[in-house]
């Protein structure tokens, strides 16, 4: 008897799943994030003043709330229409026990719950999704357009070195403060696919911080510390992620789009 068909069959059948995980051209993502409401992990470490800003330039769509009942249109790319994605309705969010266990939580609270579906690409070829979000605050920033602080430059020694003069802030040339309107949490997640999907998260997360000077002299303003958390890390689908910051946290979680197949 020749066992050597029926060999290759059940192979068959424990591979084709992973084969067609692989192939699939859609998936869903869902996100939870949220931040501590204990801040003594934050202030043992020391944390850059200016973190600097996400890219959200390539970003096809922007976040700027919680998933809502509504349904919204395909978006998709000018450039290259395969790529498109959908923001997912409230009612069709498979995390909403981990959700309300967030909110139950005096530890933890709900930024964001939200979720999209989108074609998956390579990482050259992926596109992310912006996030601006949660709650807005005004703050005072320093008007790099308006800086008055100049230096005084001598080319003609011997050496043609540049010497600077002293330069002193003063109440006439002290950098010029704007009010502007900040997001709690802004950013982009990009999600690629290839043996593996792959994740990568640049997001910015605003806190208030007590400051009396500046309550005393800018009233209406808020002083905010600034955390941002870049990471990229490899997944698999229909397992649950968390990625972690002393600040806040990230849950995610991804499923091929109408197929039954098996996580990466």
């Amino acid at each position: 008897m020749n066992f050597r068909p029926a060999l290759i069959f059940v192979l068959f059948l424990l591979v084709a799943p992973q084969l067609h995980a692989q192939i699939a051209t859609h998936y869903r993502f869902e996100v939870i994030i949220f931040e501590y409401t204990n801040t003594q992990y934050t202030e043992t470490e020391s944390w850059p003043k200016d973190p600097g800003l996400p890219d959200e330039s390539s970003a096809l769509f922007t976040i700027t709330g919680n998933a809502s009942n509504s349904t919204t249109p395909v978006i998709k790319s000018k450039k290259d229409p395969d790529i498109t994605f959908q923001p997912l309705t409230a009612d069709s969010l498979i995390l909403k026990k981990e959700a309300k266990a967030v909110n139950r939580s005096s530890l933890r609270k709900l930024i964001l719950h939200t979720g999209w579906t989108q074609s998956m690409h390579p990482a050259e070829k992926a596109y992310p999704v912006a996030i601006k979000t949660g709650a807005q605050y005004t703050s005072l920033v320093a008007d790099v357009s308006a800086d008055s602080i100049s230096f005084g430059n001598n080319l003609t020694g011997a050496d043609n070195v540049s010497s600077f003069a002293d330069s002193t802030i003063t109440r006439e040339n002290q950098p010029v403060m704007i009010p502007v309107k900040l997001r709690q949490l802004e950013g982009t997640i990009k999600v690629s696919i290839g043996r593996y999907l792959h994740v990568w998260t640049d997001l910015v997360y605003r806190r208030p911080i007590s400051n009396p000077a500046l309550l005393n002299n800018n009233r209406g303003y808020t002083e905010l510390q600034t955390f941002r958390h870049q990471d990229h890390r490899r997944m698999r689908s229909k397992e649950l992620h968390y990625i972690d910051n002393p600040s806040f946290g990230i849950l995610i979680y991804a499923l091929p789009e109408n197929t039954d197949a098996g996580g990466h």
